[in-house]
């Protein structure tokens, strides 16, 4: 039951809204801008022949400034160690030239005293915000020698009138984990995007991660972290942004990658208790983000930050991990939604050849928009449907049936108590579709083309822990759903006419719904007012909404969620 290619090659791409890879138009180089800018504030004085400072000149051409910079280590000792170079390719927080210049356009990399001043110091022209953004994104991007990768009237475009950056969080005690900062990325209005970024962990030692959180545009369409298998040959991939050139791409990744947890929306995912993956100490991870500027004239930076929870490592644990089905097994081009307009189901049973038990964590199922649900039951000895485990009609959080399946939002159960399962028994994945023409439809990565795709995570358990499972699952005929929390979705989405929002108020509370722009700006009040425990339905009305992205709060005495609104008329 090894996941093959074909499936980690088309699994996540979320292709919602017809991905395209995005043109990058050539230009001037941008390493040209930046050795300009390097000319223009570094060179009189400070870096010339002689006795430049820090022993970096920065006279000279093009070439000979790059070799002075990129993966040459700076004299200062307390750059040393902390394993700085001047110029890390694709790591800012790495490059110490780019600390030195800052001055607070990184979140949290301000100069400490023992590194020096920044630059450049005593009176000399200081940088714009436009030139240290082009010197970021160029180290962002891999620092090239040659290629474009960002505009320099996009960037000015930017600071002249873009969207405002993300408010970076609170990051992770230095005894629990660690924050990084993902981008930014700078979209024109109406661009989509997905990108990729390599990301060398440098860890002195092997840990146990047990967490994640991320903090991402409201614009994101789904953002991935992978790890690198441990052998896999990564000789030829440098650390730093890479922009999605379609298929192969991905088929790369899944390859050669792990899936570990992936984001529709910011939250966090911390493992169920004395669970964690495994991290030794040449790992690294891929960040995959997916994301589309709505807004039909501001310029948005693309970015995220996730904070990664981690212990020093325990046998005790168990190891976290990852099963992927999909229709078609090791070839997912089986699947083929006829234009007969009307439903047709199908079915794809998953199981291990001996006894495997486990204790399943996270279930997601996963089609595109022909797709009208997708159920998971337990797979019976006998190969038959068993016990429902996982209904397509549930809200994004499995919490509450909504009537309808959302293919662009679909529900994630997660399992609190983690029953046992055994895999030699395994699982049944069903998909429903509904296609009215003019064609049949066959497997593909947008929505012009369908999936049949689900990831569950698990981990494995001894003999001994077997004895000790108090539920398992097949054994009753109860799907495994809960209304203990406030849960909502907006339907439909996108959304041309008219909307609703669909929500569950798990206790008697008073409610408040409120509609907002994508700065958190109030527009409108939806309902306010007391709601016995129930579930309910509020029309939300797009009349006087132009097209773009906003959020449906929802406020109760015990909590507040928030979910996106696309209106594309």
């Amino acid at each position: 039951m090894k996941p093959n290619v074909y499936i980690f090659s088309v699994l996540f791409c979320w292709c919602f809204l017809g991905f395209v890879a995005p043109q990058w138009v050539a230009a001037e180089d941008i390493y040209s801008r930046v050795h300009t800018i390097l000319q223009t504030h570094c060179t009189t004085g400070c870096h010339t022949t002689g006795t430049p400072s820090g022993m970096l000149v920065l006279t000279g051409d093009a070439n000979t400034v790059y070799n002075n910079l990129v993966g040459a280590a700076p004299t200062n000792p307390a750059a040393q160690s902390k394993g700085y170079k001047r110029i890390e390719a694709g790591r800012p927080d790495l490059s110490y030239l780019f600390k030195k210049i800052n001055l607070g356009l990184e979140h949290n990399f301000d100069l400490e005293q023992a590194e020096g001043v920044s630059m450049p110091p005593y009176g000399g022209l200081p940088l714009s915000n436009v030139e240290k953004e082009t010197i970021r994104q160029w180290i962002l991007f891999g620092a090239p020698q040659i290629g474009e990768v960002v505009s320099e009237q996009t960037l000015n475009d930017f600071y002249a009138s873009g969207m405002p950056f993300l408010t970076a969080p609170p990051a992770p005690a230095a005894e629990d984990g660690f924050q990084v900062h993902h981008g930014p990325i700078f979209l024109q209005p109406g661009q989509e995007i997905e990108a990729f970024r390599k990301y060398a962990l440098n860890l002195a030692d092997s840990l146990d991660v047990i967490g994640f959180d991320i903090t991402m545009n409201a614009e994101s369409h789904h953002f991935v972290v992978y790890q690198y298998d441990a052998d896999a040959d990564f000789t030829d991939l440098e650390q730093g942004v890479r922009m999605s050139s379609g298929f192969m791409e991905e088929i790369f990744m899944y390859e050669n990658a792990e899936f570990l947890d992936i984001w529709q929306f910011g939250e966090p995912h911390m493992l169920p208790q004395n669970t964690a993956f495994r991290w030794g100490h040449e790992t690294s991870v891929d960040f995959n983000y997916h994301i589309k500027n709505y807004s039909n004239v501001n310029i948005i930076p693309a970015e995220a930050y996730i904070n990664f929870y981690t212990r020093p490592k325990d046998p005790v644990r168990k190891e976290m991990k990852l099963q992927i089905a999909s229709y078609g097994e090791n070839n997912p081009f089986l699947l083929n939604v006829p234009n007969t307009g009307q439903d047709v189901t199908f079915s794809f049973p998953q199981n291990w050849d001996d006894d495997r038990w486990v204790r399943i964590w996270k279930l997601q199922g996963h089609t595109h928009k022909l797709g009208r649900d997708f159920d998971v039951y337990v797979r019976n000895p006998d190969g038959t449907r068993g016990e429902q485990i996982y209904e397509g009609f549930m809200d994004v959080h499995h919490a509450f049936n909504q009537g309808y399946y959302d293919y662009a939002h679909p529900p994630v159960l997660r399992l609190e108590e983690t029953p046992c399962l055994n895999l030699k028994n395994g699982l049944i994945f069903e998909a429903r579709y509904n296609n009215n023409g003019p064609s049949n439809v066959g497997f593909g990565l947008t929505t012009d083309k369908e999936m049949f795709a689900a990831y569950y995570h698990y981990y494995e358990l001894s003999a001994d822990e077997v004895g000790q499972c108090s539920e398992v699952l097949g054994t009753n005929n109860d799907v495994l759903v809960g209304a203990s929390q406030l849960a909502a979705q907006v339907y439909p989405n996108p959304a041309a006419s008219a909307a609703r929002i669909d929500y569950q108020v798990p206790q008697n509370s008073a409610v408040s719904i409120q509609l907002l722009d994508i700065n958190g700006r109030h527009l409108q009040t939806l309902y306010q007012g007391n709601r016995p425990t129930g579930q309910y339905t509020q029309a939300i009305a797009t009349d006087n909404l132009a097209n773009g992205l906003y959020l449906v709060q929802i406020t109760t005495q015990q909590n507040t969620i928030t979910r996106q609104l696309v209106i594309e008329k």
